[in-house]
């Protein structure tokens, strides 16, 4: 269910002037949710490392150079935005360094005074394979989603959202570990374990916006 809007918010639209930070905007989930952000009217800045795609030109994307690990350069990056997006996912390969990068940039938004942020974690939009072999390689992934889940929780002054895979359980028949299409949205509202099978960006896209509707005591539902 959607929020719908109460009545101190009826008839409050969403302002098209807001602006989004993001970091791995230039990756294949980040290109994706940065055309629809603009599309939608945000002013996006994107900090990179890497070389950003040329065509990505827009006359509200800002691109910079900025290191992640380097936190008075990205303080200073992220001031005066509304929301920060760590668009980075983990991998099999970085699962440990996934987990310190968000990390550093949850540290680093704080001292920017940025109360919402939205951290992706990796998106299985499709059935997987099931059997040893693919959770051996999925298990690194799935510890660093409940690493990054457990870090966020301890985070009292923010609102995040994070959206993440559901977890790895064997099918005690079988002993196989069949991973869907699943989506679990965990956030600051206490929710968890909030499955979505719909579009993914729209629903990264839903939770940029999902405060702007909130005012100080009302519930939503998700």
């Amino acid at each position: 269910m959607k929020p719908g809007l109460s009545k101190q918010t009826k008839g409050y639209q969403p302002a098209k002037t807001k602006k989004i930070v993001m970091v791995g905007a230039e990756g294949v989930t980040g290109l994706y949710l940065l055309d629809e952000l603009l599309k939608k009217g945000y002013h996006v800045t994107a900090i990179t490392q890497e070389k950003f795609p040329a065509h990505l030109n827009h006359k509200n994307l800002k691109v910079v150079m900025g290191d992640i690990y380097a936190v008075e350069e990205m303080v200073g990056l992220l001031k005066g935005n509304y929301a920060a997006i760590p668009a980075i996912e983990p991998t099999y390969i970085n699962s440990e360094e996934y987990v310190e990068a968000i990390y550093h940039f949850v540290q680093e938004v704080k001292k920017a005074l940025i109360k919402r942020i939205i951290v992706i974690g990796h998106p299985i939009m499709s059935a997987f394979a099931t059997g040893n072999k693919f959770y051996e390689s999925w298990r690194p992934i799935a510890i660093a989603q409940k690493d990054v889940l457990k870090l966020l929780t301890h985070e009292m002054t923010l609102e995040w959202t994070f959206l993440h895979t559901a977890y790895l359980e064997s099918d005690k028949r079988t002993g196989f570990y069949p991973v869907s299409n699943r989506v679990v949205i965990s956030n600051s509202w206490g929710e968890s374990e909030k499955e979505l099978t719909g579009n993914y960006i729209n629903a990264i896209l839903e939770r940029v916006e999902i405060n702007e509707v909130i005012m100080e005591g009302n519930e939503i539902d998700i």
